[in-house]
């Protein structure tokens, strides 16, 4: 027929590997769908590359999504689940640590790209880090929401009253006439600055201190410019304890001490033996509340964080999977497009 085309050509309609050319032929095409036998440089502008074979939308998309989405999992599970069901969420862990690996020992149906391969190791990577990222979450934050949900409160508590009357307490709301003696405030530096100053009432005070408002990193050498928790907020009259069965709270609590001690060879106050040292605020239950919003922030930004890098990796693992020849033959095509001149 005209053109060269014969009548199986004009029934059947172009594809991806076909072009039809300035004089209406159509040839077979090549790698990545440059057109066997003709210049590259006479494809029109608008000519794209057609989908590799090596591509797949669902395999690129199991490739991307998969792994945050087993990021997602394992940490909610660590952060709302580990405090009552810690068996359940190791199992979860080692359930999605096994499948990961199962990926990874899967054979390859053809040559290419080792797609399995990849997608257990980026999965197998997201799961360790959602455990990682989970832990200290957990440790900085949630582990101390729950912790306080399980004290005792005590109102209207004199700061001279008896720490070892109210020893399991997590929350104090001091009576009115409490308040922080910064004046007495003392200061040591083991790494950061521990902090701590005698909690005083009205009454004549006395050398042995029930009761320390501290924090870490909020006042100067020896004490000076005491501003640890809500000092500065003349409303605040209560304390969220800092308490001795957690773990993050267990060597600030050392140290506390230890200035407590310093403040007495300095001041004349004397810490109790089971002195209760807190963080000095003005509303307990917000203080724990914000535990629980900075571990959801936490939990939300390393989530789009994860999310992010996995389509970077996915993206990259994809693309170093390509055959050579097809990448270097779509290149060379596109560059000589682009230098081509314009008429």
């Amino acid at each position: 027929m005209e053109g060269g085309m014969s009548a199986d050509d004009t029934r059947r309609p172009p594809t991806n590997g076909d072009y039809l050319g300035d004089y209406g032929s159509m040839s077979s095409g090549g790698a990545y769908g440059v057109s066997k036998g003709i210049d590259p440089m006479m494809q029109p502008p608008s000519w794209q590359p057609p989908r590799p074979t090596y591509f797949h939308t669902m395999s690129l998309g199991l490739l991307v999504l998969l792994p945050p989405v087993k990021f997602v999992a394992v940490s909610l599970a660590m952060v709302f689940l580990y405090h009552r069901l810690p068996g359940a969420c190791w199992t979860l862990t080692s359930l999605c640590l096994s499948v990961s690996v199962l990926f990874m020992l899967a054979p390859s149906v053809r040559d290419g790209p080792r797609y399995w391969f990849n997608l257990g190791c980026l999965t197998f990577i997201s799961v360790v880090v959602a455990n990682v990222a989970s832990f200290w979450n957990m440790r900085r934050h949630f582990d101390l929401y729950w912790a306080y949900d399980g004290q005792r409160s005590y109102a209207n508590v004199a700061p001279n009253d008896a720490a070892l009357s109210h020893i399991d307490a997590g929350k104090i709301l001091f009576s009115n006439d409490a308040h922080v003696d910064v004046s007495a405030a003392v200061g040591i530096l083991a790494g950061e600055r521990y902090c701590v100053a005698p909690i005083r009432g009205r009454e004549p005070a006395g050398r042995v201190v029930e009761h320390w408002a501290a924090g870490v990193g909020c006042c100067g050498p020896a004490g000076r410019d005491f501003v640890c928790g809500e000092v500065g907020n003349r409303y605040a009259r209560s304390g969220l304890v800092y308490l001795d069965s957690l773990g993050p709270e267990r060597e600030p609590l050392t140290f506390f001490r230890k200035a407590a001690l310093e403040a007495g060879a300095a001041h004349g106050a004397v810490p109790s033996k089971d002195a209760l040292f807190v963080a000095w605020v003005e509303d307990p239950d917000t203080a724990q509340a914000a535990f629980w919003s900075q571990g959801l922030r936490f939990l939300l930004g390393s989530s789009l964080i994860y999310t992010g890098v996995s389509l970077v990796l996915g993206e990259c693992f994809t693309s170093a999977g390509a055959p050579n020849q097809q990448k270097t033959n779509w290149i060379r095509g596109a560059i000589e497009r682009l230098a081509a001149p314009r008429t």
